[in-house]
């Protein structure tokens, strides 16, 4: 019998005001640089919404 199961849901990604997100970067810290960041289509892989690339928040992760 076929596995009829609906696949997980993807993870509910944080809101723009729970993360302090603000449109300018930190000193050096910025959207374009965190590994969060989906340059592509201006969006980030935990933080819902259209990203900028200059901005920042409480998650930012910095590139290896």
């Amino acid at each position: 019998m076929p596995d009829t199961a609906a696949a997980p849901a993807e993870p509910a990604k944080a809101s723009q005001a729970s993360v302090q997100y603000q449109a300018e970067p930190k000193g050096t810290q910025k959207c374009a640089n965190c590994i969060h960041f989906i340059a592509e289509s201006n969006t980030c892989k935990l933080v819902e919404g259209t990203i900028s690339p200059e901005g920042w928040c409480t998650i930012w992760t910095g590139q290896t």
